[in-house]
């Protein structure tokens, strides 16, 4: 896993996450649920 900042400004930042899989680009939005929200919307 390697992470590479390709842009800044401030502390706002522009980067690439690469893995064995892929790249990923930051930022990047990932959803996440809580156990109180997943069980609110079942």
């Amino acid at each position: 896993m390697k992470f590479e900042v390709q842009q800044g400004d401030g502390k706002a930042r522009r980067g690439v996450i690469s893995l064995a899989r892929g790249k990923i680009h930051t930022p990047a939005f990932m959803p996440v649920g809580t156990y109180g929200t997943v069980k609110a919307m079942t």
